[in-house]
């Protein structure tokens, strides 16, 4: 999922943070299942088109997919991310 992502510029950096065990309570059943966390980084501009994919490519029913605001960073990084992500150069 994350090489695609990347290669259609929805995300310019998907970071795969390793094995964790989650616990949480689904359709009246407790649950406890082995989940790869992935931090992914985007523009609030391309935040619904990314969403829309996740969708389409997790096999999960209701993915774990949370937004969250950068209020300060690298300026560097974040032009990058801006560049990586930008519409004008889609595939």
């Amino acid at each position: 999922m994350s090489k695609t992502l990347v290669s259609k510029r929805l995300v310019a950096c998907a970071t795969i943070i390793g094995k964790a065990q989650s616990f949480y309570e689904w359709k009246g059943k407790m649950v406890q299942d082995s989940e790869v966390l992935i931090i992914m980084k985007t523009t609030a501009r391309r935040y619904p088109a990314l969403e829309r994919a996740i969708k389409a490519l997790h096999p999960y029913e209701v993915p774990e997919i949370i937004g969250l605001s950068v209020k300060s960073g690298f300026a560097p990084y974040l032009a990058w991310i801006f560049t990586q992500v930008d519409q004008s150069k889609q595939n």
